[in-house]
This record gives structure tokens, C-alpha cells and sequence, in this order.
């Protein structure tokens, strides 16, 4: 196994225009594609083969492998893909948004002029400050996260969710890859996505972290903050209609009483549930009996909120029995203190450490091994289809997911997944297209600007 690092936060992300002309956009992208490189380059060194590499990632890590899929390549880096809740928000606005993103965290940093030269001569501890107060307010104050993979004209040259939408991943099974040929995406043979019950759980609570924009959490009644928060997601009177679609989808009444949870289902279906329905119905019509799907479930019935973002980990990673209380504790919300809280920590630890954990570790590992996480356990994994009826009778789901429940046997197979519905994921693909209609639109209509991008930041300052 090769671990790797790659700039994070603003050192790896900063995008827009003014990037594009004076830096590079992306340079994390660009760090996990020289690793990979250099393990194509390097692995038969110590026996392995290159055309045998397979990724692995969780939340960013997933969705920057999503990137790699779709980004433009002269050979296949990997030919096998593990995601686990692939994650990311939408970043495309090159004259605006990210642009304003470069600003802030140039001027945070001390440079009000904005000069990307005056960053690169600032000590190291300014750049760290400045990145953690970036994602500090930001985040916290409108829940969008300021900087990730971007829209850069270049490497990323769409949404990742339209590329992989209009089959520009898609694996030809047999196929040599020619250098023209990057449009057609990397050679996948197998491919695992996962995601757990409760990507974002509803939460008002104003302690602690929380995908929830702190406004709404704070004023779970008030419509002003929900439309803040879209105000921050597109930015601009052009998509105006954009944000009342979505408005419209989730309503304030029965599913979403308030706007806490208009939020989270928002956030839940645009940055982290449809992205593994998208993926799935990319490639399952090409690879169907390598296209394999988990719906981590655990803990869901016995504790709310157990099965949240990141609770897969675990059982995945685990070492020290203390090591995993803790962050058991973290995950589910209940405290590692007091007889019967800790009596249930404990429950919950020795069925993942005796059940699950052997279970995950095989599975996931046959699957890099070899292409299918049921090879070595008779099986028990079986394909996903695609498309099939919605117990609810709304819309298509995906069918055949392994499911991770909390009594044994601990995984279930064939069941249907209803958190990745056609009902949501349709309209959240809807919604990608015209961001980059609206977008391209723009873009055109600012030629001038994007063109001499340096010129737009200092104006803007």
C-alpha cells in the first residue's frame, strides 16, 4: 500500500482566473497524479504490477478520485477505484467566486493588493493562518467550503458530476488508451462506492462541528438563512431561477419542518448521496459484474446519528480498542463517560471489532486485490443493478448493495438503496447542467476579464 501526502486547504486548492494566469489551479490534483505516476513508475521495483494499481479514498479523498476519472490523461493511472462517500461541493465560478476565494485569503494573509508574489515571499506561519481562518469563517458562516477541486478550463474543465453524467469516464473494456483518447476516461476493470445513513444528520446544535451552516442551525425558523446559504452556493442574480428550483424541491413542510433540515438534505444530496449514484450509472452499464455498492447502516437503529460521515473509517482502520472508544464516541454522540454510556460504547465497540471489522477489512481488500469484495467469502457480494423500482414507488434506485446493519449477519445483500433515489439524484444532475450553462454563459459574456485575470482581482480589490 502507498500513502501519500498532497497540498490541502488553500496550499492545494486556491482556484479562478487571476490562479489560472499567475499559478496553478488544482495543484492538488496535480500532487496525487505525479504519486500515481510515480507508482506506475516505480512499483515493479517491488514486484508489482502496474497495470494492477488500485485507489482508495474517503470524502475528499473519494471525490478527488472522482476527478482523476474525467480529467484529461495519455495513460491509465490506476485501473481499479474504492470510493467511500465521495464528497465535495461545486466549485466552477472562475470570475467570481473562487476569484473572490483568492482575495480573501490573500488579504487574511496581510497582501491587500492581492499579488500572488507578496504571498509567495510571506512566511510559512501567515499562509497557515490565514488558511485555517479561511475555513474557519467561511465554512462555518454560509457551509460552503471555500476552496476544493475547481473549474479551471484546463484540467477540470466541467463539473465533475456533468463529465462522469455525459460518459466522459466511462471504461471501454479491452481497449488500449491512446493519448486522443483521454476523453473516454481511465480504463477501469472494477470499481466499489459507498457512502454511510447519515451523511449530514440533522443537528441544531451550535457546538461542535456540523456541515449545517452556524446561521441556520442558530435560526432554524428563519427562511432568510437557507437563502443565504444558496446565495453563497451560486452566487448572482443569473441564477436566480437555479436557486428557486431548488427552493421548490425542498420545501418547508413534512419531510423538512424546518430549515435545518431543508439544509441538510440539500447538502446530503448535491455534495455527497448522488455522487455514488452517478458513478454507479456511469459504470455499471459498462462493467455490470464489477460494479459493486455499500450502504453503511451501522449503528443507525440502535443510536441515532451512529452511521454519520466518516463512522466507516473504523472499522476500516482500526488499531487500539481506546483509540476506536474514542472516536466511537466522537461519531455517535455518546459521551465515553457514565456506566450506561460506556456499557453502550462498549456494545457497539465489540460488534464492530468481532463482526464488522473482519468483514470490511476482507471485502474491501479482495476488491483491491481482485476486482470483487465477495471473491474470498463465497461470493456473498453480488453485483449491483441499476435502475430498479424504488420500494417507495418514486423514482429508480440502485439494487444489489451490500448494507452494514447492526445485527448479524452484520451485512445484508440485495437490498435496494432509497438514499440514492432517481427522485433527488435526477433533479441534483438537472441542476449541474445549467449551473454550467449559466456559467459558460458568463464566462463568454467576460471574455475580456478571464482572459487578463489579473487585472480582474486587482479591480475587484
Amino acid at each position: 500500500m502507498n500513502d501519500s501526502n498532497y497540498r490541502l486547504g488553500a496550499f492545494g486548492w486556491l482556484a479562478g482566473a487571476y490562479m489560472e494566469k499567475k499559478a496553478q489551479p488544482n495543484a492538488g490534483l496535480l500532487d496525487q497524479r505525479a504519486m500515481l505516476s510515480f507508482v506506475q513508475d516505480q512499483i515493479s521495483q517491488v514486484y508489482g504490477d502496474p497495470s494492477r494499481v488500485s485507489v482508495w479514498g474517503e470524502s475528499a479523498g473519494a471525490s478527488s478520485i472522482m476527478h482523476h476519472l474525467v480529467m484529461p490523461q495519455d495513460k491509465p493511472l490506476f485501473r481499479n477505484a474504492l470510493l467511500q462517500s465521495p464528497a465535495y461541493q461545486w466549485l466552477w465560478d472562475r470570475a467570481g467566486s473562487l476569484n473572490d476565494t483568492y482575495t480573501t485569503f490573500a488579504q487574511i494573509a496581510g497582501c491587500t493588493d492581492g499579488d500572488i508574489d507578496c504571498l509567495r515571499d510571506l512566511p510559512i506561519s501567515n499562509l497557515t493562518a490565514a488558511n485555517q481562518d479561511l475555513f474557519q469563517n467561511q465554512a462555518a458562516c454560509n457551509g460552503i467550503m471555500p476552496v476544493g477541486p475547481s473549474v479551471d478550463g484546463k484540467l477540470v474543465t466541467d463539473l465533475a458530476v456533468n463529465l462522469i453524467n455525459d460518459g466522459q469516464g466511462k471504461f471501454l473494456a479491452g481497449t488500449v488508451l491512446r493519448p486522443t483518447d483521454w476523453k473516454l476516461g481511465m480504463n477501469l476493470e472494477s470499481i466499489l462506492v459507498s457512502h454511510v445513513d447519515l451523511e449530514v444528520p440533522y443537528s441544531a446544535s451550535l457546538k461542535g462541528m456540523s456541515f449545517i451552516p452556524y446561521p441556520i442551525r442558530k435560526d432554524p425558523q428563519n427562511a432568510d438563512k437557507f437563502n443565504d446559504f444558496l446565495d453563497a452556493f451560486a452566487d448572482g442574480s443569473q441564477y436566480a431561477d437555479i436557486k428557486t428550483q431548488i427552493q421548490e424541491q425542498y420545501p418547508v413542510q413534512g419531510t423538512y419542518p424546518d430549515q435545518i433540515a431543508r439544509a441538510a438534505a440539500v447538502i446530503a444530496n448535491s455534495s455527497f448521496l448522488c455522487h455514488t449514484r452517478f458513478l454507479i450509472d456511469a459504470y455499471q452499464p459498462e462493467i455490470p459484474q464489477n460494479t459493486f455498492a455499500l450502504h453503511y447502516a451501522f449503528g443507525t437503529t440502535e443510536q441515532k446519528n451512529a452511521a454519520v460521515h466518516g463512522s466507516d473509517l473504523p472499522p476500516l482502520f482500526r488499531r487500539k480498542d481506546s483509540e476506536y472508544q474514542t472516536m466511537l464516541s466522537c461519531l455517535t454522540g455518546i459521551k465515553n463517560s457514565g456506566l450506561a454510556n460506556k456499557t453502550k460504547l462498549n456494545t457497539l465497540n465489540g460488534y464492530i471489532k468481532n463482526f464488522v471489522t473482519p468483514g470490511m477489512q476482507t471485502y474491501f481488500v479482495n476488491q483491491a486485490v481482485g476486482n470483487n469484495p465477495g471473491k474470498q467469502r463465497g461470493n456473498l457480494w453480488s453485483p449491483v443493478k441499476d435502475a430498479v423500482p424504488c420500494p417507495s414507488g418514486d423514482g429508480t434506485c440502485v439494487g444489489q448493495v451490500m448494507k452494514a446493519v447492526t445485527v448479524l449477519p452484520w451485512s445484508k445483500n440485495n437490498t435496494t438503496d432509497p438514499l440514492t433515489s432517481s427522485s433527488y439524484c435526477d433533479f441534483w444532475k438537472g441542476i449541474a447542467k445549467d449551473i454550467m450553462k449559466v456559467a459558460k454563459q458568463l464566462e463568454s459574456a467576460m471574455g475580456a476579464e478571464i482572459d487578463d485575470s489579473s487585472q480582474l482581482v486587482l479591480k475587484e480589490l
